[in-house]
């Protein structure tokens, strides 16, 4: 009975051991697979934060709030970092125009432009609800 025990106890350590073999050649593999899970996770995160962010832009600008936010410091603390930036010229004056949209709804969505001057106060904004431009509107700042 000893005798049948030895054969089974070796071929069981040789299984063990291979197996381990298998993961500790792959290891560096298997780190990369889970931080990249790891990585998409953390991307969701932030997608859903951002969407979630430019839907309070959107209720600011249907509603008729967007005058609550004069400037780029607010704007940037309320609604976060838009997804584009570009400087435009429009009737002779120059503009920063802040672009913001769903994060990964490219085309087909609402979008809303926010145009500030050389000082960062806001002056004008465009809602574009489908993708469709629609005629730019001044901001009517509300009192404090």
């Amino acid at each position: 009975m000893k005798m049948t025990r030895f054969p089974l106890l070796i071929l069981l350590f040789l299984a063990f051991l291979t197996s381990g073999c298998a993961k500790v050649s792959h290891l560096q593999e298997l780190l990369c697979l889970k931080a990249y899970s790891e990585e998409k996770e953390s991307q969701a995160v932030l997608v859903q934060k951002q969407n979630e962010h430019f839907e309070r832009l959107l209720q600011a600008v249907k509603h008729g709030e967007i005058g609550k936010y004069p400037d780029q410091k607010s704007v940037w603390k309320n609604f976060g970092e838009p997804v584009f930036k570009t400087k435009v010229v429009v009737a002779e004056t120059s503009y920063q125009v802040w672009l913001y949209r769903y994060t990964t709804k490219l085309f087909g969505s609402s979008k809303v432009y926010l145009y500030f001057d050389y000082s960062g106060k806001l002056k004008i904004y465009d809602h574009s609800p489908g993708g469709t431009m629609t005629p730019v509107i001044e901001v009517a700042h509300v009192k404090k």
